[in-house]
Order: structure tokens, then sequence, then C-alpha cells
């Protein structure tokens, strides 16, 4: 799909920026969309469209009522992690247009999230990780916990922040883990945190702060 096929698509939509994920999934389909070109998915601040054959998804803030834009707070973060050296923990994210004032955002697609690893993966991850210090995942959580506050703290999962600590080593994680305080990344649980080509990465980090 070009740059400009996905402009139409977009434009046709009509999103006003008031629509949940499943208003938009009723809108996908009555203009023709089928699952097998793009599926619809959302959270609670942000929609995103996952098409089947592209190697992108496209997110927007799902209720761009507040003065909070989720979809461009991701962008702002990604440009801070390049600047940082931590651009390997985020899939790449930019605006890709704004129609009627709803940024559309465009996202490499990453392969799975946590929650929806393979059983074969998830084993081999597993394995991987084995040698992966417990006593450092717990800092990595306690991390977690800072930029939290007291909102949306979630459990790191172990096999992925180990992954993390083999892979990319002790020094970076330590550098990520500042990063995620001083970003207010908070809400990391097992669909935002996912792999991509066997590394892992951080897919949903505009945080939750409504």
């Amino acid at each position: 799909m070009t740059n400009e096929e996905l402009y139409e698509v977009l434009k046709s939509l009509g999103i006003t920026g008031r629509e949940d994920s499943y208003e938009v999934n009723t809108i996908i389909r009555d203009h023709g969309l089928k699952k097998d070109f793009v599926t619809v998915h959302g959270g609670a601040s942000k929609v995103c469209l996952d098409f089947t054959r592209e190697d992108f998804v496209s997110k927007w803030a799902g209720d761009t009522r507040g003065d909070y834009d989720e979809a461009m707070e991701e962008v702002e973060i990604y440009n801070k992690a390049v600047t940082a050296g931590l651009a390997v923990f985020f899939p790449a994210t930019e605006l890709f247009t704004t129609i009627n004032g709803i940024h559309f955002v465009k996202q490499e697609k990453v392969d799975f999230s946590v929650g929806e690893t393979p059983y074969h993966k998830e084993k081999k991850y597993a394995y991987q990780a084995r040698t992966a210090s417990n006593r450092i995942v717990q800092k990595m959580q306690t991390s977690i916990n800072k930029a939290c506050g007291h909102r949306c703290s979630r459990s790191l999962n172990t096999t992925w922040a180990k992954m993390a600590l083999v892979i990319f080593g002790k020094k970076l994680v330590k550098s990520l883990c500042k990063f995620i305080i001083e970003n207010g990344i908070n809400d990391l649980h097992e669909s935002n945190i996912g792999y991509k080509d066997n590394l892992p990465v951080i897919l949903d980090f505009s945080g939750y702060k409504r």
C-alpha cells in the first residue's frame, strides 16, 4: 500500500475522533473493507488499524475531546528514544497525516504482543533468557512502579524483561528504565509489550494519563 492509498483509506472513513474501536469496526465493514485487508484493535485511549498484508499499523487517539493525544505522545516519545539511543526498544513511529484535526500515526508493526506469543516462541524465549538475574528484573519492576505512581501499575512480564537483559545488556536496560520513568510510560501489561524479530519491544508507550 502506498502512502497515497493509505491516506485515501483514512480519509474515506470520516473518523471524528469520538469513536471507540467497536464503532470504527462498524465503519470499516460498512465501507466494504474485509478482515483479510484490515482489522481493528482498540485500548483505553487509542484505536489501531492493522493492515494484514502491510508492515505497519495506523493509530490515533480514540477520544480527542480532551487535551491529551496519546497517538502524538507516542511520536514524541519515539523521537526522544532515538535521541537517547534507545530506539531498539520501540517500533518506528511517525505522524502520517492529519485529517479533520485527527492525528493519524504510522507505526512499524510488531510480530506479536507478549499476551499473544506462540507457545513454542514462549518456550524458546524462556530458555534463551534463563541466565538473567531475577534481582535485576525486580529492579526493572521498581522502575516501572516509579513511572506509574498510583496509576496503571502492572507486573512486568519476567521473560520479556530477561530477554531485554540477555540481548541488550544491563547498561542499556538501565537506560531504558530511566527513560520509562522520565516519560511516564505506565500501563506496561502483556498487550502493550511484545516482540519484533525475536527482540523485546514496547508497542504501546504513550502511557495512560487520563
